[in-house]
């Protein structure tokens, strides 16, 4: 393990001449520095801190067929899982092909059911990544997992043991966020014996009460065939360990349901931690504080020490994965899963479809379903349809079939056009949300503005200083009052959180076109 403890990160470059705006810790360690002994010794460490096996060793040694497998990994509950380490400098799509032939096309040792195949190399290229799609397409009886230096450097953030050990203590220091030490433990035994539980608690439960509308149980289906769950009842199903995915079409009550199953969660004796995926921007500890800090001048880590203290489960609730930039999804999946790890916490967490993840947060899949008649009927009365229009209602939205499009069909009664679709039915609920507003028409084009910008950059919110700029300019053009910038900000189909502008409803983006 000579070169092990050689490697370090690499550094931000600077503009010369010109001071940084911040100063960030490097993102990628040095793994191309490792000898590979040191990599099969860092991988067999990986398997059990990172994969949560029970045991995992070296098969074999030099010299002795291995039929494609490094290291074996032994969990309590799932089949063994084998990984091969590659020290290369470079990894292509052809590398990769014949890597998993090794193994998939051979013996196949330990009858394993997951291959992880782990390099010291950048595999961030294209060919890479369409050899792997196309691998496992090919053998879908096996789970093909690829690890290159992002991923490697992602699982080791939180890992500082390992990179102390691996690649030094200088590295780890600027690299790691270092593990609780006395006097963060000390400060965790304060924050429990206190009051910073239940007021974060309480904050957290009157902030997410605010304005929310009530629940009508609408099913979910379970993904392997066994009976669903209603929404209703997903925090009462809910157990420490037991992590889902719910996923499923803009407008099917996804939020919705995740912000009341938070709420539940608190009331019987949870720690809930809700964040939204579009925020994350490569640090998971950052966007864990950020969430957080409305509640309690307390950090994420803190709370959750506190918590398991006080004997309270932690649940995570990631909401609207798909809404995470794509470049940054894996990191945030490898990130959750050795945060949750770390913390023991459950993850509960909601996108438009499934996503890969490793097998440490691995679980239930819930998909949503069309509201059935008694449940269509069920959300209308939800939005305030009395009981004698509801046949009349019901029969002026039969063009609708999402929860979301259900409750505004149902806060417009005989106000829509006759045989509205789905573009009308917005058309008049944002016409219906801006009609107090002073100038209506520049307050649109306001909006449009910001869904544009939105549109332009992948990203679900603006931040604040940009978007008042922005639409200070949009209205300079239109002869518009200034005022109206801060009409936009209050108008109810937007949110300022965190000093970030976003849309309440991923549906209300259609002011870009």
């Amino acid at each position: 393990m000579s070169s092990a403890g050689q490697g370090g990160g690499e550094q931000a470059r600077e503009v010369p001449g010109q001071p940084p705006l911040t100063v960030t810790a490097p993102l990628l360690l040095r793994t191309h520095e490792l000898s590979w002994e040191a990599l099969e010794h860092l991988v067999v460490a990986l398997a059990v801190q990172a994969d949560h096996a029970l045991e995992s060793r070296p098969f074999g040694r030099g010299g002795q067929a291995q039929d494609g497998v490094d290291v074996v990994a032994f969990f309590t509950s799932q089949p063994p899982a084998v990984y091969q380490a590659k020290r290369y400098e470079k990894f292509t799509a052809a590398d990769l092909r014949k890597a998993v032939a090794a193994y998939a096309d051979g013996s196949r040792p330990f009858d394993a059911h997951r291959l992880v195949i782990v390099t010291t190399a950048d595999v961030r290229d294209t060919k890479v990544d369409l050899e792997l799609t196309q691998l496992r397409e090919q053998h879908q009886d096996l789970v093909v997992d690829l690890w290159g230096r992002q991923q490697l450097s992602d699982m080791l953030f939180v890992l500082p043991d390992l990179v102390r050990r691996f690649f030094g203590e200088d590295t780890m220091r600027v690299f790691c966020r270092p593990m609780l030490d006395r006097e963060m433990q000390a400060d965790i035994r304060d924050v429990s014996k206190g009051q910073a539980l239940e007021d974060y608690l309480a904050h957290f439960g009157s902030y997410l009460s605010e304005g929310l509308h009530g629940l009508v149980g609408l099913t979910l289906e379970e993904q392997n065939g066994a009976e669903g769950v209603l929404s209703t009842e997903l925090a009462a199903w809910l157990r420490p360990g037991r992590h889902v995915q719910v996923v499923g079409s803009s407008g099917t009550g996804k939020s919705h349901t995740l912000a009341h199953t938070a709420l539940g969660l608190a009331q019987v004796g949870w720690l809930p931690i809700l964040l939204r995926a579009g925020v994350y921007e490569g640090r998971l500890e950052d966007s864990l504080d950020e969430s957080v800090a409305p509640f309690t001048s307390q950090s994420a880590d803190r709370l959750v020490g506190a918590a398991r203290l006080e004997g309270l489960p932690v649940v995570l609730l990631v909401d609207a994965i798909n809404e995470c930039p794509s470049r940054f999804q894996d990191r945030l999946m490898l990130q959750l899963s050795s945060w949750c790890r770390r913390a023991e916490a459950t993850l509960v967490s909601t996108s438009h479809e499934f996503v890969n993840v490793p097998a440490v947060i691995g679980g239930a899949q819930l998909r949503t379903v069309d509201p059935t008649s008694q449940q269509r009927a069920a959300l209308l009365r939800c939005y305030g349809v009395g009981p004698q229009q509801e046949e009349v209602v019901e029969e002026e939205c039969k063009a609708f079939e999402t929860a979301f499009e259900l409750s505004m069909a149902a806060q417009l009664t005989r106000r829509l056009p006759i045989g509205a679709g789905r573009a009308a039915l917005l058309d008049a609920y944002l016409g219906e949300q801006l009609q107090r507003a002073s100038q209506p028409t520049a307050l649109r084009q306001v909006l449009h503005r910001w869904a544009m910008l939105m549109d332009e950059r992948l990203a679900g919110w603006l931040p604040l200083a940009e978007a008042q700029r922005s639409a200070a300019q949009v209205l300079v053009a239109l002869g518009g009052a200034v005022g109206v910038v801060d009409e936009a900000l209050r108008s109810p189909v937007v949110q300022v959180r965190h000093r970030r502008v976003e849309f309440r409803h991923e549906k209300l983006l259609s002011f870009r076109t």
